[in-house]
C-alpha cells in the first residue's frame, strides 16, 4: 500500500456523504414553509447582519489604521466579523419567529447545536492548554473555531429563552 492517496478518500467520502444527504435530507421531506410576515422579518434581520459585517470591518480597519494593535490575526478578525453578522442575523430571526419554518419543530436543532457548541468549544480549550492558539502574541485562526461554537451557544440560548418567553405569554393568556 505504497501509493496511499488520501485524496482519493476524500473524494469517495465526499460521494458518499452527497448521496446520503439525498436520500435523508433532500428526499424525506417536505419543503420548508414560512409565511409573509416570517419572510419580511428574515429580510430586516438580513439587512442588520449585513449592516453588522460592514461596521465590523469599517472599524476594524479604523482601529488598524489608527496604529491600535489587536491582538489577533487579521484573517481571524475578518471570520469573526462574519460570524458576528451571522449571530445578529440568526438572534433577529429567532426573536421576530421568522427563523424556523412553520412546518417544523425546533427542538432537535437546538440539541445538535448545543452539541456542535460544546465540542468546538471544547477543541478551543484544548488549543488554550495547548498553547496552540496564540502565536506570536496574537490570536491565531485555531481561535476561529472556539469563537464557532461561542455563536452557536449564543443562538441555541437565544432559541431557548424564546421558547421561555413564548411559554410564559401563553400561560398568561
Amino acid at each position: 500500500m505504497g501509493d496511499f492517496k488520501p485524496g482519493i478518500f476524500l473524494v469517495l467520502f465526499l460521494i458518499f456523504f452527497a448521496l446520503l444527504w439525498i436520500v435523508f435530507v433532500k428526499l424525506g421531506r417536505q419543503q420548508d414553509r414560512y409565511d409573509e410576515r416570517q419572510e419580511l422579518n428574515r429580510g430586516k434581520a438580513y439587512k442588520a447582519a449585513f449592516a453588522t459585517v460592514c461596521i465590523w470591518e469599517l472599524l476594524y480597519y479604523a482601529v488598524k489604521s489608527g496604529g491600535i494593535n489587536i491582538p489577533a490575526e487579521d484573517s481571524l478578525m475578518a471570520i469573526a466579523g462574519v460570524l458576528v453578522s451571522i449571530c445578529v442575523y440568526a438572534v433577529l430571526c429567532i426573536f421576530t419567529d421568522a427563523y424556523f419554518p412553520i412546518n417544523r419543530s425546533s427542538n432537535g436543532i437546538i440539541a445538535l447545536w448545543i452539541t456542535i457548541a460544546v465540542m468546538n468549544i471544547a477543541i478551543g480549550i484544548r488549543n488554550i492548554a495547548d498553547g496552540k492558539m496564540i502565536t506570536d502574541g496574537r490570536l491565531n485562526f485555531r481561535a476561529s473555531g472556539m469563537l464557532g461554537g461561542v455563536i452557536i451557544l449564543i443562538v441555541a440560548i437565544a432559541c431557548i429563552v424564546r421558547k421561555i418567553v413564548l411559554k410564559d405569554i401563553e400561560t398568561e393568556d
